[in-house]
């Protein structure tokens, strides 16, 4: 089959077409972006804002600026060529429309329609209506209305269009905000594992014959972690209280320990707190109720631990967790374990104090000051 070639004459047509469409389309970009920098931008701009939110200055700016204009026409009207009634009143109009908006643009339309009408349309210092004069008047009007419908038109895009790119920005600077303490959330998570292990290391070498049961315990403390990770990044935790978190917790490590006869009582003030630092309290939460739960009720079948948080003077929370049990004598783990060195790590993170009592069974309280 033979393909038909086009000839030089249609090449060069088709070439002309693509660059006369390629010009059209630069030409309208570049439009656009000259009237949005003219309508966002600037101190017009700015006293065009001004004039929008204040309706009440716009109409007497509209009278203002026709009365200018009608000065101005009669000014010039021996150096101006005959027929031409409007020529300084189509641009007070376009000004007004501008700046104050499309009511006093539309005011402006009429007021010096008015007057063109009385002052420089023949017979002149009269009302008077023949033909000639109805079609100049609704040729005028209809010039000046579609030219301040644009001109609002033109404005709100542009007004649109600054308001959807301020939103862009906020959203790919929110974007980037999250990402960093996306990067910053997962890099303490990952110390924290490690230090966890590190922990367990030195363990396994004090005594080797019980790294099944270290191997084990790191287990559970990372799925523990785990756990806590993926219900604070849970969407649905935005509307879970403070009492609602800790219960939970404590009802999960309740069924990890079968430990379902110990009870819980919370009193926890509802505050603001980030999620990094509601992450390290968890934590501290699941270590010392873990430890009561395994060691504070030895021979006995009930008991109850008690959390509580709330806020102290001096800009500080008290967090603290007390069980009814044997006391500390009884828990070593409280003393020099894993446990206890890893609620002190998490302690010195949150840059607060540990103090023990252990009065009627064990109270472990936490003061760390409040976020700023």
């Amino acid at each position: 089959m033979r393909r038909a070639i086009a000839s030089p004459s249609h090449q060069q047509e088709g070439r002309n077409h693509h660059g006369i469409l390629r010009f059209t389309c630069q030409s309208e970009k570049t439009i656009m972006r000259r009237m949005h920098k003219i309508f966002t931008r600037g101190r017009p701009a700015a006293l065009a804002n001004t004039l929008h939110n204040r309706p009440w200055l716009g109409y007497p700016m509209a009278i203002a600026v026709v009365w200018i204009a009608f000065v101005l026409r009669m000014k010039l009207g021996a150096a101006l060529p005959p027929g031409l009634p409007f020529i300084t009143l189509v641009p007070a109009v376009m000004i007004v429309a501008f700046f104050a908006g499309p009511g006093p643009g539309l005011a402006a339309s009429a007021v010096s329609a008015l007057a063109a009408w009385y002052f420089f349309l023949e017979p002149a210092h009269k009302f008077a209506l023949s033909p000639t004069i109805a079609v100049a008047l609704a040729f005028y009007l209809t010039t000046v209305v579609t030219a301040v419908g644009m001109l609002h038109l033109l404005r709100t895009t542009a007004l649109r269009l600054q308001a959807e790119r301020e939103m862009s920005l906020s959203l790919a600077e929110q974007r980037a905000f999250l990402f960093r303490e996306l990067q910053h959330r997962v890099a303490n998570n990952m110390a924290f594992l490690v230090a966890i292990l590190s922990m367990q290391k030195s363990s396994v070498r004090a005594a080797p014959r019980d790294a099944e049961a270290v191997l084990d315990d790191a287990i559970r403390r990372i799925r523990l972690f785990s756990t806590i990770h993926r219900r604070l990044h849970d969407p649905d935790s935005a509307t879970r209280s403070l009492s609602d978190h800790f219960q939970a917790l404590f009802n999960e490590l309740v069924e990890a320990t079968n430990s379902r006869s110990i009870t819980c009582t919370l009193v926890v003030e509802q505050m603001p707190i980030s999620g990094e630092r509601l992450m390290t309290l968890s934590l501290i939460a699941t270590e010392l109720m873990t430890n009561a739960l395994k060691h504070a009720f030895s021979g006995r079948e009930t008991g109850v631990i008690d959390i509580s948080l709330s806020a102290v003077p001096n800009g500080h929370l008290r967090f603290s967790i007390t069980d009814d049990g044997i006391g500390a004598q009884g828990d070593a783990d409280t003393t020099s374990g894993l446990g206890n060195l890893i609620v002190d790590a998490l302690v010195e993170q949150l840059g607060g104090t540990k103090r023990t009592s252990t009065a009627q069974g064990t109270q472990i309280s936490i003061t760390f000051p409040a976020e700023g």
